[in-house]
């Protein structure tokens, strides 16, 4: 999943990040495997990073910043490494829809904590971070879609 947002300075300054001042709760699609005696669930766009239920993650955030002009006050930030997750369930239903990838039947939805204290850029739809803790899969019938 990659993340833009398009913004402009303002008086030379833009506020790119905030610091979570509560828990926030985002969510992620996931694929869950079963296993003998367990779930395992990852993410399926990269890597398939494995998330554990109760563990709080760390990545740093990596931004870009991508001015449309040169001497522009405009400006696009894409963020390529961090925690990217929605900010609601139907977002994660719409981005599958968006790129054309069906909900399969290992497909769940999890819900995260992004931690207090936690660095995050947002956009209307979707937030990364640089922490984020697992803490349980949704089920579909719990789901307006």
């Amino acid at each position: 999943m990659c993340f833009n947002k398009n913004d402009q300075l303002y008086g030379g300054n833009a506020w790119l990040t905030q610091v979570a001042t509560d828990d926030i709760i985002v969510y992620k699609y996931l694929i869950k495997k079963k296993l003998l005696f367990f779930n395992k669930y990852y993410a399926p766009v990269i890597n398939r990073f494995s998330y554990k239920k109760g563990k709080t993650y760390y990545s740093p955030l990596n931004i870009a910043i991508h001015y449309h002009e040169k001497n522009s006050d405009n400006f696009a930030i894409t963020v390529e490494e961090g925690f990217h997750s929605f900010i609601h369930h139907i977002y994660v239903f719409r981005f599958l829809s968006k790129y054309g990838i069906k909900f399969r039947r290992d497909f769940v939805i999890g819900k995260f904590i992004i931690p207090k204290g936690t660095t995050y850029i947002k956009n209307n739809e979707q937030i990364v971070s640089d922490r984020i803790k697992f803490i349980g899969v949704i089920p579909l019938k719990d789901l307006d879609r």
